[in-house]
């Protein structure tokens, strides 16, 4: 393999690592958004203290609009 060809592969190999990591982070995200509407549905309840507390604790703003 010459020289040419190795950095050639290298950059797709690079692309594609890149590209699973893009993937991964947006699911990450789609799962913690996920988790704070729950907490956040959970702490609007009165009886269910704990669940403000944790969201707190985590720096979740159950009032805050998502994205801003």
């Amino acid at each position: 393999m010459n020289d040419d060809m190795l950095e050639l592969s290298m950059w797709r190999d690079g692309n594609i690592m890149h590209g699973n990591c893009i993937e991964d982070m947006n699911k990450l995200k789609k799962e913690r958004d996920e988790a704070r509407r729950e907490v956040c549905e959970l702490a609007s309840r009165p009886y269910i203290k704990h669940a403000y507390e944790y969201a707190h604790e985590r720096g979740w703003d159950c009032f805050k609009e998502d994205d801003k």
